[in-house]
């Protein structure tokens, strides 16, 4: 016998959907005496996932926009991102490489950890910092234009990214 355990994180909803979807289809044996409450021995487990659009693709980081300042990247191949479909992110800062992972939650809420990056110095005039610090306070994603934007909370920042075979827009 094993637990059933349910990843409640992609929220109370689609938890309680899996629960049903599962007892609907015959999973939960009907038991009495010490091993009641229990059931057979299946595991579900709900994940999100990137949409497959994002996922193994190279993004260049071409702007940054506030609500007080814009900052045009003038080399969006030296600022680059990929997302794993294992929740890993490797990227591409400047002169320097990284590597992070990331969460998924319901509502195209993402959270990137820390990033952890090689120590090289680069020129002077590089974004790697505003890169780097900025990607560690995204909180969502969408896509426009097939353009990725990762946008920072209470609507403080959005990085702006396009595939990396993608031609500059005009």
């Amino acid at each position: 016998m094993a637990w059933v355990t349910f990843d409640l994180s992609a929220g109370r909803h689609l938890g309680r959907l899996a629960i049903c979807l599962y007892l609907a289809a015959g999973g939960a044996a009907a038991q009495e005496g010490p091993g009641a409450g229990r059931l057979d021995d299946q595991e579900i487990s709900i994940s999100l996932t990137l949409p497959p659009d994002i996922v193994d693709v190279t993004w260049e980081w071409v702007g940054f926009q506030t609500p007080k300042d814009a900052i045009v990247v003038t080399d969006p191949g030296s600022y680059t991102l990929t997302f794993g479909n294992d929740g890993t992110v490797t990227l591409q800062a400047d002169c320097n490489r990284g590597v992070t992972s990331y969460v998924l939650s319901q509502d195209n809420r993402i959270t990137l950890d820390p990033i952890a990056t090689t120590r090289m110095m680069c020129d002077e005039g590089s974004l790697e910092h505003v890169f780097t610090s900025n990607l560690e306070r995204v909180s969502s994603f969408f896509q426009l234009e097939g353009d990725l934007l990762l946008e920072q909370p209470f609507d403080s920042g959005t990085l702006r990214f396009r595939p990396a075979s993608a031609e500059p827009q005009p």
